[in-house]
């Protein structure tokens, strides 16, 4: 969708879309760990175990470095919302060019 939304004239509605999906496959992972841990628990501790505190500490200790390397250097604090601001830039600059009769660097 990506790709497409690069090179189409509907890039703000596939960017949209590519957020939207990217929202639930987030939830859908957040869900999927939290019912995986709760089983994880219900049948190999009891509620009280101490287990329940140290497991989601043992994931983090591996997790965190591999988002540190990996995802971290991609970004930046703003860097989401700098992209957005561009796109939708972009967007209304080659709306009003071609709404004023000029041709847009899009379409050509």
């Amino acid at each position: 969708l990506d790709f497409i939304a690069d090179r189409s004239g509907h890039s703000l509605g596939l960017r949209r879309v590519i957020f939207s999906l990217g929202l639930l496959v987030g939830f859908s992972w957040e869900r999927a760990f939290d019912v995986g841990f709760e089983q994880h628990i219900s049948h190999h501790a009891g509620p009280t175990s101490s287990f329940r505190h140290i497991l989601p500490l043992v994931l983090a200790l591996f997790v965190l470095p591999a988002w540190k390397q990996y995802i971290l250097p991609h970004t930046s604090p703003v860097a989401g919302m700098h992209a957005a601001m561009t796109t939708v830039s972009a967007d209304i600059a080659a709306r009003t060019r071609s709404n004023s009769g000029q041709h847009s660097p899009a379409s050509r």
